[in-house]
């Protein structure tokens, strides 16, 4: 058995060298016709893919006995790829199988592209713009009236939401933000969707989501639904409050606009400076970007036994940098454990959210080093509070892949289960909102940025925690959609505008006509389809995880196990086995719904 589950990891490796570059500089490459041919590479391989787990002669050559339960475990989750690739199927049924994933990656990738390369501006006057930090201003362009440009990266549309004063400018880059996807987009969810409902119905699945849902933690659709219910139901009280608050605090400043969706964290915002006398903005001050990076590689250094030391390779662009990674401990050899790149600034033509790259998983059957990429869109000068927890976010699931020791590449790292794999990255956000941890950040550039006191992170945490019935709800919403979208009547074609406006309807502060959210929804119309509810459902694993550290999060022995248990195994057990055995008891649902009620 052995010799064949490493040749297996042997054809992974090949194909992951080519497949993940391709999608990474897909995402990164300044070079627009690069990323074009990375697109049609990533496409070429989708292809390959399908084709080569229909073999039915290699599949057959995993009916072995044998091996330790690392190996059967792998035999397992190989058996059910080549199955979702349809080698069960005759071969007219694999040639429709063919077709429909050809397509839906064709689809996911067009959908993708069209939110990463629109360079749409909107113009606001000065007048218009009258709130907006001076540091987004500046960077602006101006057209011939003098009006600033400003486009859909979070840099310049956040700052601008939470700190224009005109309700109308406001309401205006909203209802463009939403839309920036476009018809076309909604075009592609709804054909994704018909495309997934066909792919599950050949498998001889009775639903999309049945199928996916059976390889994950939560095992079956009706069980998401039920936990959404539960969110819901201890989410919305909170939130009601909240906007109550909100709306209160608008009467008392004179406003004359309602409480709406494009000036709600307008609204938040202010309350917030005032309540808990704290201004994003000024917060940047407290975290200096690049002393925020070190502080990340500090807190992790120091919980996980290892070191990071930046080296010099060449990259995509200049304002990438590369880090290796070491192990502390006596080592038989200086090598080190694998590498990290850190891409955390926007430019034209770059993926616009934050994500981890999986680039090149571990495995030690082939001596492989693993490679992890972070990508995000940072303010260079500093972070908002916010951000801080961002960065720390990713940069959980660059340590999850560059941790990861498992024996082979199929179970490294980020591999889990798709509703366990931001459990680590959420735990991680942790160390961003204890002084404990942030102390350190503060002694790393003092005296060059302001001193960070105990007193300012339990402003920054109650700030923080003003909103988590909005989030929570919010958040929610999202999944609720994702997963009624995917709800396939028998002969009624999808329709993604319908399903989101009858789920928005229903919230506190409703739909706003003209936008179309779904068309920049690209968790759904890439890897998170029937996925979004994993955020929630890891969430409640993160802080049940953060339980064992008790009061001392800088507890190495605790961070030493957790790397141990969790982060070096990747997906060679269950998920929910590791988390039970990290914390040596069954998983509870407690630290989560008291930190959503929390104040």
């Amino acid at each position: 058995m052995v010799a064949t589950l490493l040749a297996f990891d042997q054809l992974g490796a090949v194909a992951q060298d080519a497949a993940s570059v391709a999608s990474l500089m897909m995402s990164t490459s300044p070079d627009a016709s690069l990323r074009s041919q990375a697109s049609d590479c990533t496409k070429r391989w989708n292809a390959y893919a399908t084709e080569l787990y229909q073999d039915r002669s290699l599949f057959d050559t995993l009916n072995l006995q044998g091996g330790d339960s690392i190996d059967r475990k792998l035999q397992a989750d190989l058996k059910r790829r080549f199955e979702s690739s349809g080698v069960q199927l005759d071969q007219e049924a694999q040639m429709r199988l063919r077709a429909i994933r050809k397509e839906m990656t064709e689809l996911s990738l067009e959908f993708e592209k069209v939110l990463r390369d629109n360079t749409t501006t909107l113009a606001f006057t000065a007048e218009e713009a009258r709130g907006v930090p001076l540091q987004v201003l500046e960077k602006a362009k101006k057209d011939a009236q003098g009006r600033y440009l400003l486009g859909f990266s979070y840099p310049e549309y956040q700052p601008f939401m939470d700190n224009a004063h005109d309700d109308a400018a406001k309401k205006r880059y909203y209802i463009a933000f939403t839309n920036r996807g476009g018809d076309r987009n909604i075009e592609i969810l709804a054909r994704l969707v018909e495309l997934r409902e066909s792919l599950a119905q050949l498998l001889g699945h009775r639903s999309y989501p049945a199928m996916i849902t059976s390889e994950r933690m939560v095992e079956k659709p009706e069980r998401v639904l039920s936990f959404l219910k539960e969110v819901q139901q201890a989410a919305e009280p909170r939130e009601a409050q909240e906007l109550e608050e909100i709306r209160l605090y608008m009467r008392a400043k004179g406003a004359q606009e309602n409480l709406s969706r494009w000036n709600v964290s307008y609204w938040q915002e202010q309350l917030r400076k005032e309540r808990y006398q704290i201004d994003q903005e000024q917060i940047r001050a407290y975290f200096p970007t690049q002393t925020s990076i070190a502080f990340s590689l500090d807190v992790a250094s120091r919980l996980y036994d290892v070191d990071f030391r930046p080296v010099k390779l060449p990259t995509w662009h200049k304002s990438v940098s590369v880090w290796e990674v070491r192990s502390k401990a006596p080592a038989e050899t200086d090598e080190p454990l694998g590498l990290i790149y850190l891409d955390l600034f926007p430019r034209p033509g770059k993926f616009t959210h934050a994500a981890a790259f999986p680039t090149r998983g571990v495995s030690r059957a082939l001596q492989r080093k693993p490679i992890s990429v972070m990508v995000a869109n940072f303010n260079e000068s500093g972070l908002t509070y916010g951000e801080l927890r961002t960065l720390l976010h990713e940069f959980g699931h660059v340590l999850h892949g560059v941790l990861s020791d498992t024996r082979y590449l199929s179970h490294a790292g980020t591999s889990v289960e798709r509703d366990f794999v931001e459990a680590p990255s959420q735990m991680f956000e942790a160390w961003a909102q204890s002084y404990e941890s942030l102390k350190l950040l503060s002694d790393r550039c003092s005296p060059s940025c302001k001193p960070i006191t105990q007193e300012l992170v339990d402003r920054l945490e109650a700030s923080r925690r003003f909103g988590q019935g909005i989030r929570f709800n919010t958040q929610r919403l999202y999944a609720a959609f994702d997963m009624q979208l995917h709800t396939v009547e028998p002969g009624r074609a999808p329709d993604p505008m319908e399903t989101w406006k009858s789920l928005q309807l229903k919230t506190a502060l409703g739909y706003v006509e003209g936008t179309k959210f779904p068309s920049a929804f690209g968790h759904i119309a890439g890897g998170y389809a029937v996925g979004y509810y994993g955020y929630l459902w890891a969430e409640v694993i993160a802080w049940d995880m953060r339980t064992a550290f008790d009061k001392n999060l800088m507890n190495t022995r605790v961070g030493r196990r957790y790397r141990d248990t969790i982060l070096s195994r990747g997906s060679e057990r269950k998920a929910a086995d590791m988390v039970q055995d990290f914390l040596g008891r069954s998983p509870s649902t407690e630290a989560f719904y008291r930190e959503l009620n929390s104040r």
